[in-house]
């Protein structure tokens, strides 16, 4: 739904366009299993704990006021994204 309102509204460069909010990849991993109806405990680590083939920052979130501001609005919370996601099976 973003890339095709911005192409019909004629934007052009480099966007950001990702779903209102920000979570971390505990919460977000929390969140797949309650909208699996999985009942599991979710252990959180820090990033150290967990080699990644690359760097990270530590506080990494898109920001999306360029992409709000031609569109006229930001996109759903990610809660409702994920939700509308996992029921599109």
């Amino acid at each position: 739904e973003g890339v095709l309102g911005l192409i019909q509204k004629g934007a052009s460069g480099r966007f950001h366009w990702v779903n209102h909010g920000v979570c971390t990849w505990y919460e977000f991993a929390c969140q797949i299993m309650k909208e699996a109806g999985i009942e599991t405990e979710v252990m959180p680590c820090r990033a150290a704990e967990f080699p990644r083939p690359a760097r990270r920052p530590p506080h990494a979130v898109l920001a999306t006021a360029k992409a709000v501001n031609v569109l006229g609005g930001p996109l759903p919370p990610w809660e409702v994204a994920l939700k509308r996601f996992m029921l599109s099976e």
